[in-house]
């Protein structure tokens, strides 16, 4: 979740990334499988794990919205008053991310 979550973080501000990190992921996906098949015997996993990972996921998306408001934000060159249309829409759209992950927090929390 880690790597992923760089890759993501980190192809607002160098598009070069992600062609690397995708292929980093189909070779992952594919040795996992193997290992998963013909290496490991299988195991009883917590349910917990599953929802845990789907958070890191939310997560994440949060963190690339948040750079990307940083990277528009900054791009624009005007004060805070006069940002223009994308910027207002990155700042929207990372406070509509912060909102379901602080959503999808306290509904784990009950």
């Amino acid at each position: 979740m880690l790597l992923f979550c760089m890759t993501m973080m980190f192809c607002v501000s160098c598009p070069l990334i992600t062609p690397f990190g995708l292929i980093y992921f189909i070779v992952k996906h594919y040795v996992d499988r193997h290992n998963i098949f013909f290496v490991y015997k299988p195991s009883k996993i917590n349910k917990k794990v599953h929802s845990s990972a789907i958070s890191f996921i939310v997560l994440s998306t949060v963190v690339l919205q948040f750079f990307m408001t940083i990277f528009s934000v900054l791009r624009s060159g005007a004060a805070l008053n006069e940002l223009t249309l994308r910027s207002k829409y990155a700042i929207g759209l990372f406070l509509v991310s912060v909102n379901i992950f602080s959503g999808m927090l306290a509904k784990s929390t009950w």
